[in-house]
């Protein structure tokens, strides 16, 4: 018997893959994710919210922090450059986004949790 895949698991996927492939970009939106899949915003969005628990929007942020953490974590680049290969061409932005993300300050987060 061969197991049976949702259409949505796999809209979610290839959307999930568009999103990874475009991680560094700053104008990446759900509008081009979507867009890439060849399928509706709001009917892409709404897929995604069920497979995965949250929105587009949400999961580029997720998947951006966790780029982050691990850059600033396993190299030496300052927070500006992670910034920017993370799709944040602002740091003071991306400085907010990751303190409320991980409830500390990038240099804080590296501090703590950098081995030496």
């Amino acid at each position: 018997m061969k197991a049976h895949l949702s259409d949505s698991f796999l809209q979610t996927l290839c959307a999930l893959q568009v999103i990874r492939g475009h991680i560094s970009d700053c104008e990446l939106s759900a509008a081009d994710v979507a867009g890439s899949v060849y399928l509706n915003p709001i009917y892409l969005n709404r897929i995604f919210k069920k497979e995965k628990g949250c929105s587009i929007s949400q999961w580029i942020v997720k998947e951006r922090m966790e780029l982050a953490s691990t850059l600033l974590l396993t190299t030496d680049r300052p927070a500006v450059e992670v910034a920017c290969q993370t799709g944040y061409n602002n740091y003071p932005y991306f400085s907010t986004v990751f303190k409320k993300y991980f409830r500390m300050t990038p240099s804080q987060y590296v501090r703590k949790n950098k081995s030496s």
